[in-house]
C-alpha cells in the first residue's frame, strides 16, 4: 500500500470498522475494501464419464427408446453409450458451497504508544498451529484448538460489522499483510495492511446464512 492518507482515511470512514472475536482473538479494524460473499452449488451427470456401471444402470425402458432411434437414425453399428436419451442428460444435485468471503484490512498506529502489530500476531494465531511437547515428540494442536462440536464449533470467529452484518463459528482461512516501510518515533510500524478470508466450519442453510444480515 503506497502513499496511503491515513488522516483522509479516518476522517471519511470513522465508522468502516471490523469487529473479529473469538478464543484469543479480539481484533477491530479499518475496512478498507467491499464485501463480497459468494456460494454456489455442485452438480453433476452420473452418465458423463460412460463408465459401464452407470450404462448397466440404465438398463429397460431407457435402451430400449435409444435402440428404437438408433434404428431410425442408422446408429445401429455403433455401442449403446454412443447415444443418450434427455433423461439421461439431467444433473443430480450434490452440494451446496460454503459461503465464503474475503476482507481487506487497515492497522493504523494513531497515538505514539499504539502498536499495529498485536491485533496482526492475534490473527496469525488463528491460522498457525501451536507445538505441545509430550515425552519424546510434539503433538501439532489446531489453530485456537479448532475442535467442531455438533451445532458450533471450539477455535472459530465471529465477524461484526455495523449493525448490519454479523457472523459466526467462522474459520479463518488465510491472512496475509503488508507493513509499512514507515515507522512511529517509537520505531514501532505507523501501519499494517492485509487480507482476511473467512469461510462457515460447515455448510449453512438458508435460514442461517439470511441470519448473518441484520
Amino acid at each position: 500500500m503506497g502513499n496511503i492518507d491515513l488522516d483522509s482515511l479516518i476522517t471519511a470512514n470513522p465508522r468502516a470498522e471490523i469487529l473479529i472475536a473469538g478464543d484469543g482473538v479480539n481484533v477491530k479494524a479499518f475496512i478498507i475494501s467491499e464485501l463480497k460473499i459468494s456460494g454456489g452449488n455442485s452438480y453433476n451427470n452420473p452418465l458423463s464419464s460412460n463408465q459401464q456401471e452407470s450404462i448397466d444402470k440404465t438398463a429397460g425402458a431407457a435402451q430400449a427408446l435409444i435402440g428404437s432411434a438408433a434404428a431410425k437414425f442408422g446408429y445401429t453399428d455403433l455401442p449403446s453409450f454412443s447415444l443418450r436419451t434427455v433423461g439421461q442428460s439431467v444433473n443430480t444435485w450434490t452440494g451446496s458451497e460454503r459461503p465464503v468471503f474475503s476482507i481487506d484490512v487497515l492497522f493504523v498506529a494513531l497515538r505514539a504508544d499504539d502498536d499495529v502489530m498485536l491485533p496482526v500476531k492475534a490473527l496469525y494465531k488463528a491460522v498457525f498451529p501451536t507445538f505441545f511437547d509430550e515425552g519424546n515428540g510434539s503433538v501439532i494442536i489446531p489453530p485456537m484448538k479448532y475442535l467442531p462440536q455438533g451445532k458450533t464449533a471450539r477455535g472459530t470467529v465471529a465477524v461484526k460489522i455495523g449493525t448490519w452484518f454479523q457472523a459466526t463459528n467462522l474459520l479463518i482461512k488465510s491472512v496475509s499483510f503488508t507493513f509499512s516501510k514507515e515507522t512511529l518515533p517509537t520505531g514501532k510500524l505507523l501501519y499494517a495492511s492485509g487480507s482476511i478470508n473467512f469461510e462457515p466450519y460447515r455448510v449453512l442453510s438458508y435460514d442461517e446464512i439470511n441470519g448473518w444480515f441484520k
